[in-house]
């Protein structure tokens, strides 16, 4: 270390201009708001799969990371409402019974009977734990909210290994979208 100083200015400089980047996200007392009233949209900005297999070969194609591909872009999310959960995300990972199909290969599904729980710390997140009884595949969705609007949603079905998806929660505006 020819010179700590440098280090250290330069370790201030990239924190500063790491937190000054703009936040997309909503504020604490919208994202309560919109959990309060049930009526809100997940959207997707990642998928985590769970398989180390998918992990691994694309860890293995040229100028691959398997961190950055799994970015998703815009259109993947999961709505609430108080009378239906509809999902459309993508699936990376084992399928133990397949659709010939490919395009059936997804996480898309409707339900208008399902169960939540829900339990919610003061300052830090809100946890629902939806139940399906009207969705073939799809027995559970976990769904975790910050704070600060960014949300995690885990999926465990019959047919596939679990996923989660990393996200923000936004207004529901009833398009699907």
């Amino acid at each position: 270390m020819k010179n700590p100083f440098l280090y250290c200015v330069f370790a201030i400089v990239l924190f500063l201009v790491n937190s000054c980047g703009s936040n997309k996200n909503i504020v604490n007392a919208e994202s309560w708001n919109l959990l309060n009233s049930g009526k809100f949209s997940f959207v997707a900005e990642k998928a985590n799969p769970t398989n180390l297999d998918v992990i691994n070969i694309m860890n293995s194609m040229p100028a691959g990371n398997s961190a950055r591909m799994m970015d998703l872009s815009a259109g993947y999310y999961v709505n609430f409402s108080p009378d239906e959960i509809s999902a459309s995300l993508p699936y990376f990972g084992r399928m133990f019974v397949a659709n010939m199909d490919p395009t059936k290969n997804g996480l898309d599904f409707k339900s208008k009977s399902f169960t939540v729980d829900t339990s919610r710390s003061t300052d830090k997140k809100t946890v629902w734990v939806v139940k399906f009884n009207d969705v073939q595949n799809v027995n559970q969705l976990f769904l975790e909210v910050y704070k600060n609007g960014k949300a995690y949603v885990s999926i465990n079905a019959n047919d596939r290994q679990a996923i989660s998806y990393d996200g923000h929660i936004s207004e529901n505006n009833g398009s699907g979208k």
